[in-house]
């Protein structure tokens, strides 16, 4: 059950990563600057290669667990602070409260989720081994 809920959730992190990259280029930004674009750029495919090296390894069931929850960890904490920084900044006008649940859901929720999974499986597999 983990097993498939760690998936799923690994396969709508890709999704919302994607989302995360085109944003800008879709919806625009308030500044119009080329900062603004290229920084969610990256974000976002961080994003997606964090989520889809943990879809591997979770498919797989081999692989170095550590590195990568060593990088599935650094982009939660890195996301987390941006919601700490988005609310200390009041991004978001009326509609803050939510925009922070989305990014809750489909940011942090996936990442905690595989990191959650990486971490058990890779103690069981320790234990066994």
């Amino acid at each position: 059950m983990m097993k498939l809920l760690a998936l799923s959730l690994a396969v709508l992190g890709i999704v919302t990563g994607i989302f995360f990259a085109l944003g800008p280029w879709i919806f625009g930004t308030p500044t119009g600057a080329a900062s603004t674009f290229v920084a969610p750029s990256v974000v976002g495919a961080a994003l997606c290669a964090v989520h889809w090296l943990t879809l591997k390894r979770i498919r797989s069931g081999s692989g170095k667990r550590v590195g990568l929850l060593t990088w599935n960890a650094l982009v939660l904490a890195f996301m987390a602070l941006g919601i700490v920084v988005a609310h200390q900044y009041g991004i978001g006008g009326r509609y803050a409260d939510m925009i922070f649940v989305l990014f809750i859901l489909f940011y942090l929720v996936p990442l905690t989720s595989n990191v959650i999974f990486l971490a058990v499986n890779g103690s069981a597999a320790s234990r066994a081994g």
